[in-house]
């Protein structure tokens, strides 16, 4: 999680200046697509403990980064497709959708974990 904020902390203002000049779903798309890639090598590393550790490492700052640019995107987009007066709510329900995805998982990770173990 440190990695995390620390790739996202230092990346945030370059990533809100790229969000103003290019297409914000563009930034959407590429940033999900690499968040994908990196979560499938996670997945490749998994059997490996050697190299786990730092898989995680250079992954999670990695999503950090990718964080950086994908939120402010997010959010500009969210204003040009909801209407003015619907603001407050749209933004209310995106943060509670954000807390239950925090909540639930990391709780389903570590039920497929018990269940299925880690094999290898």
């Amino acid at each position: 999680m440190g990695l995390f904020t620390a790739g996202q902390i230092v990346t945030s203002f370059v990533g809100g200046a790229v969000a103003d000049r290019i297409s914000k779903k563009w930034i959407i798309v590429v940033t999900e697509c690499m968040g994908a890639v990196l979560t499938t090598l996670v997945w490749l590393y998994w059997p490996n403990p050697q190299a786990m550790l730092h898989v995680l490492y250079i992954v999670s700052a990695a999503l950090g980064i990718l964080s950086a640019f994908h939120l402010p995107a997010l959010q500009m987009l969210l204003l040009e497709i909801v209407d003015r007066d619907s603001i407050p709510h749209a933004n209310a329900i995106r943060s509670i959708s954000n807390n239950v995805i925090r909540l639930v998982g990391p709780l389903l990770g570590a039920l497929v974990v018990s269940i299925a173990g880690r094999r290898g």
